[in-house]
């Protein structure tokens, strides 16, 4: 008699409903493990939904061994070692002993064990396989991809510079990242490569803050660096003695700066200081920027979601980063509510 023959039974039931359960609903919504784990969708569901079928499966084996464990070592042994842990690995292991001891052990344990070892082995291959597919199945830079592919993903500014460069984007390495994402929709829209700004890219001479920087020297070759940040940093609190620095500021000064000298007007350190101290002074927030941002997710998570910290938002824009949406809150907060 199998030691524990009830205990058994109970478990690999339980064991069978779960996995036919997990099968049935994967194969229902193949998608729903990545959008609660935040990995990107899979552009081809039905290859994980076909994987959903064989843990099913597995659930009937399960019922074949509860129903007469005695017998089911090899079914037991085929089941526990798809587990990756060592840890469950053994302990299931001393389990397929139990399994396999009536009579006085007609299956040594350390066969069992070379059965778990070799099926370990061949399920770790299935996996990896499964994450190479899904790598390969993810939607990556290319000429032929629409332009919802591309907005939907996140694409770093390496990324997004080696693209337009292999297109034939000009001054591809000069360009900031939204320039750079407004020039590749247009390319992808029209087959057209166009430069997506007016402003100087080319910065000759001596640098402004080489000359010594002062309120009526005017800008020529601004450079974003710590001394510039502090001259006015310290020019603005001469002007308002007690002005707070406000989150976005600094973006749309700089915004503001390569809009005046795009239009040709001439503007002074002395006009940058004022813009700056007007903008730190605007009451509430500032208008969103247009681009789905991370700043503009973070905002809308932290006003829509009570109690949560920016630990939180952080946490949420990196899944939302590696998923198949629209880089907003409200296409996040809509794939969560499913």
């Amino acid at each position: 008699m199998l030691p524990r023959r009830r205990f058994h039974r109970t478990v690999f039931f339980i064991a069978g409903l779960y996995n036919i359960g997990w099968g049935l609903y994967s194969v229902y919504d193949p998608q729903w493990l990545f959008r609660f784990s935040g990995l990107p969708l899979l552009n081809h569901p039905q290859v994980f939904a076909c994987l959903a079928m064989v843990v099913g499966l597995y659930g009937i084996v399960y019922f074949e061994v509860a129903r007469a464990p005695e017998r089911g070592w090899i079914l037991a042994a085929v089941g526990i070692s798809r587990k990756g842990s060592w840890s469950n690995r053994v302990g299931e292991a001393h389990l397929g002993r139990h399994l396999a001891g009536v009579n006085n052990r007609s299956m040594p344990f350390e066969r069992f064990h070379l059965v778990d070892s070799v099926l370990a082995l061949s399920f770790r291959c299935m996996a990896e396989f499964q994450k190479r597919l899904i790598d390969m199945t993810a939607t990556k830079l290319s000429k032929s991809m629409t332009v919802g592919q591309f907005e939907n993903g996140y694409w770093y500014a390496t990324e997004l510079r080696r693209f337009a460069d292999s297109i034939g984007i000009p001054s591809a390495n000069k360009l900031r990242k939204d320039e750079l994402e407004k020039a590749i929709v247009t390319f992808l829209k029209t087959g057209k490569t166009k430069l997506p700004t007016r402003r100087s890219l080319t910065k000759t001479g001596v640098k402004d803050s080489e000359k010594g920087l002062s309120l009526e020297l005017p800008i020529v070759n601004y450079t974003n660096n710590k001394e510039t940040k502090t001259f006015l940093e310290q020019e603005a609190r001469k002007l308002v003695p007690n002005l707070k620095r406000k989150s976005g500021a600094r973006y749309r000064l700089n915004r503001w700066r390569e809009e005046q000298l795009t239009r040709g007007l001439k503007i002074t350190y002395k006009d940058l200081v004022k813009r700056y101290a007007e903008l730190n002074q605007t009451e509430g927030s500032f208008t969103k920027i247009p681009h789905p941002r991370y700043i503009n997710f973070l905002a809308e998570f932290l006003a829509n979601e009570k109690g949560a910290t920016r630990e939180e938002g952080i946490r949420a824009w990196k899944q939302l980063k590696r998923m198949d949406l629209p880089k907003t809150y409200r296409a996040w907060a809509k794939c969560r509510s499913k």
